[in-house]
């Protein structure tokens, strides 16, 4: 309710203005309000040997915060018509789906057992489908965003040769 708030709030105030939704994004770096991001935490689990729950029943786009930056980029570079885009990495998944598709390119090894989003304890409530599409960049011949397994696999190789941005 309060992203969406926030979207009212913009559109109200700034008569000119674009407004990117994204889904599920990671990156390497700790999201002050949440701590780790989704794809460090199941790494930093996974290599303490700990078994994993992980929800199969919500389903998402992944997205690599270095992709949405590039996109953001092309956004404000190209300077597009006010409104409401998606900016997601292509395709989509469940979150157990990424998590072992994240422990399969790292080459991790562990448990990781499927559970039903009710089973989850979190004080969160999430959507069961949060899959973005890009249409409206797409149209505007902007989608610079590749599929998710790409960009993980990019992520996780610049992760681990330490290829990753100074701060």
């Amino acid at each position: 309710m309060s992203k969406l708030a926030g979207e009212w709030f913009v559109r109200a105030e700034c008569e000119s203005h674009v407004i990117v939704r994204t889904s599920g994004l990671y990156g390497w770096y700790v999201c002050r309000g949440k701590g780790n991001s989704f794809a460090e935490t199941i790494l930093a689990r996974a290599r303490q040997g700990q078994a994993l729950k992980v929800v199969s029943d919500e389903r998402l786009t992944p997205t690599f915060a270095e992709d949405l930056a590039r996109q953001m980029f092309a956004i404000v570079e190209r300077g597009i018509p006010s409104g409401v885009y998606h900016a997601t990495n292509a395709g989509s998944c469940s979150w157990f789906e990424f998590a072992t598709e994240l422990l399969r390119l790292a080459r991790v090894e562990t448990a990781v057992e499927p559970i039903h989003a009710r089973d989850w304890k979190s004080p969160t409530r999430r959507p069961a489908n949060s899959v973005l599409e890009n249409r409206a960049l797409s149209e505007l011949g902007l989608d610079v965003m590749p599929e998710w397994r790409d960009a993980l696999a990019r992520y996780l190789a610049a992760r681990d040769d330490d290829a990753r941005p100074a701060t």
